[in-house]
């Protein structure tokens, strides 16, 4: 494995699991996060209006090797923009990139296929002592 690649140990998969369950459950305990969610998943297409917490099924579902497929599929050099800052060896550096990322392929990736966005209603019963309202407004070309 080289430096600056992920090893995606299969023993670590739990713990990032059990994270983000638990982030996901955050979101009952933060009305105004769940408004968030909710107004962007009425608002924008799929896949753009999912949220990035994902779902209890599928985060239960995950195995190790759906998360290296993903990462190797996704995390490809295409538009990539390498930022570096303060004083260095231009030619070191260099050299080390190429090192580290010299056979990293691009892949031509399809935009994903936009689905219709969904409209679920304007109420979305919440036990909780407070009240928030969202508003989305469809975007404006000029």
């Amino acid at each position: 494995m080289l430096p600056g690649r992920p090893h995606l140990p299969a023993d670590q998969l739990e713990a990032g699991r059990s994270a983000c369950l638990q982030e996901l459950r955050s979101i009952d305990d933060e009305p105004s996060h769940k408004l968030m969610i909710e107004l962007r998943q009425r608002r924008y297409p799929d896949p753009w209006g999912r949220s990035s917490l994902g779902e209890e099924a599928s985060l239960r579902a995950v195995t190790i090797d759906d998360v290296r497929q993903f990462h190797s599929r996704h995390y490809r050099p295409g538009n990539m923009i390498l930022a570096v800052a303060g004083n260095f060896d231009w030619k070191r550096m260099c050299d080390e990139v190429e090192t580290l990322f010299g056979d990293w392929e691009p892949l031509d990736v399809a935009e994903p296929a936009v689905r219709n966005w969904r409209h679920v209603g304007d109420h979305i019963p919440f036990q909780s002592n407070q009240s928030h309202v969202g508003i989305a407004y469809p975007p404006r070309f000029i």
